[in-house]
């Protein structure tokens, strides 16, 4: 009996164990299918994530190529407009007039010639008076914001100008009158009397306020020859650089003298 006994017990014991292997075996299939689709999933994901940091590079660089393209445009619309004002050749010959604001009659002179009095006699008292001209020769109107006479880092501002918009081709002029009760006046009448170079300042921009401009100019004394006084570039800055005006001067639109 006992021959019988044990191999029933040892097979019983086999079915149990197969049963349990499988289990395994199909927990262990389940765990790899799990993992595959997981590693499916993960690589997709990658997959469309580099799809979108392409999209998203190709987009960048897009915006990139319509921003450089609408700065040249930009640019080259500038351009168009640009203003800049220069000395008026000598040899026009066209007569130029224009008045004081404390005067009745109007000034003659060329249109490229230098208006200097350094002992004007009006009712109020004794003035000095420059008229200097300015020619545009730039591709757009020029808005003058300010001009002055610099002596020693200090700026005496103009009291107006012929013309304050300036059309291409055309002339007009900064119109300085110092009264004896001006800060500029002894330092402009020292510089006239002794012949001495003026340096003077204009700054403009284009017609949309934009552009903003500085021409340097020297005014010089020739002596007994004729013109006696011309007018000579001798610098021109940058559109729109940062540039600070002398202080007294307070030109609309310019930043402020530090």
């Amino acid at each position: 009996m006992s021959l019988g006994f044990i191999p029933y017990a040892v097979k019983f014991n086999l079915h149990e164990v197969d049963a349990t292997a499988a289990g395994t075996i199909l927990l262990a299939l389940i765990t790899v299918v799990l993992a595959g689709i997981a590693v499916v999933q993960l690589i997709q994901s990658r997959k469309d994530r580099k799809v979108a940091d392409d999209a998203l590079a190709a987009a960048t660089y897009q915006a990139q190529i319509s921003e450089r393209q609408a700065e040249t445009a930009e640019k080259a619309l500038q351009a168009q407009m640009r203003p800049l004002l220069i000395e008026v050749p000598i040899d026009r010959a066209r007569v130029d007039r224009f008045r004081f604001g404390s005067d009745n009659t109007d000034s003659l002179k060329t249109v490229g010639e230098l208006y200097v009095d350094s002992s004007r006699s009006t009712a109020t008292g004794n003035e000095v008076r420059l008229a200097v001209p300015f020619l545009n020769a730039g591709n757009g109107v020029a808005r003058i914001q300010c001009a002055w006479i610099e002596v020693e880092g200090q700026g005496y501002e103009c009291g107006g100008f012929v013309r304050a918009n300036v059309p291409v081709g055309l002339e007009t002029r900064a119109l300085f009158a110092f009264g004896e009760e001006n800060p500029g006046y002894q330092p402009v009448k020292a510089l006239i009397d002794t012949h001495a170079d003026i340096s003077v300042g204009i700054r403009y921009c284009d017609a949309a306020g934009r552009q903003i401009t500085t021409t340097a100019f020297t005014l010089s004394h020739h002596g007994a020859q004729e013109p006696e006084w011309e007018v000579n570039v001798i610098d021109l800055r940058d559109p729109d650089a940062d540039e600070h005006l002398p202080p007294g001067v307070t030109g609309w639109g310019a930043p402020p003298a530090e």
